[in-house]
């Protein structure tokens, strides 16, 4: 099951997803682009259902887990991409976009990972991977609902994975950095240029670079791998003074 699939990172994991021969729930909002993803997956690869979902509602939330589980016989994993952003400095942002952001992003990841591990108990097994961001690391200007969302679901995924650790679940999230998706499109080349200068490899990352952290977290090549966040940025998270420059 992947969430916020009909666009984006999420759209990259479930077709990536299908492409190792998953039988995949696209599930979005925009219950429109979520059959479109569907269609894309059952057209070439593999098996598929589509699933509109508002994250931030919890009945739906529960809703969309026992259908997909009702669909597909089980939920084996759980990508959970699903998230907004709007980049607005401290100072100025209402307060109906903080309470958006934090609905969205992290009160919307806690219903969705919430009911999916309910189902995964029964099975005493499943993975469940939240993509968080290189901003949960590091402070971010004109996002601070959007870290501060980010940040939490790191620690959610934290929390997660040592209560379930002992159901046969285990927990990670990834964090990417810069990467190349429809949300960051918009950017003009001078943003661009000031944030690969703060990325040690200087460029942006790729959608099936994330997609394949996502796979390995699900896997059973991760088996022991619980309570991690990956950080897929390049190098960003771990940098400090990377410049020359700025080092004499």
């Amino acid at each position: 099951m992947v969430t916020g699939a009909g666009r984006g990172i999420g759209r990259g994991i479930a077709l990536a997803f299908a492409q190792q021969g998953a039988a995949v729930a696209v599930a979005d909002i925009d219950s429109q682009s979520a059959k479109l993803v569907a269609g894309e997956i059952e057209a070439v690869t593999a098996v598929a259902s589509a699933h509109e979902l508002d994250v931030a509602n919890h009945e739906a939330a529960s809703r969309c887990v026992a259908e997909v589980e009702a669909i597909h016989g089980g939920i084996d994993s759980l990508i959970h991409c699903a998230a907004v952003n709007k980049l607005t400095p401290f100072l100025e942002m209402p307060a109906e976009d903080w309470r958006r952001i934090i609905e969205i992003n992290l009160t919307g990841t806690f219903f969705v990972a919430q009911a999916a591990a309910r189902h995964m108990v029964k099975r005493e097994r499943g993975r469940i991977v939240l993509i968080a961001s290189n901003t949960g690391f590091r402070g971010a200007i004109d996002r601070a609902a959007y870290a501060a969302s980010k940040a939490a679901v790191i620690n959610l995924a934290q929390t997660m994975a040592i209560e379930l650790a002992g159901l046969g679940i285990t927990v990670n999230a990834i964090a990417p950095g810069p990467t190349d998706t429809p949300m960051t499109a918009w950017q003009p080349a001078e943003i661009r240029r000031a944030l690969c200068a703060d990325v040690p490899m200087n460029r942006y990352g790729r959608i099936e670079e994330i997609a394949a952290g996502a796979i390995f977290l699900a896997s059973d090549q991760a088996s022991y791998v619980t309570g991690h966040t990956l950080a897929i940025d390049g190098g960003f998270a771990g940098a400090g003074i990377i410049h020359r420059s700025a080092a004499t």
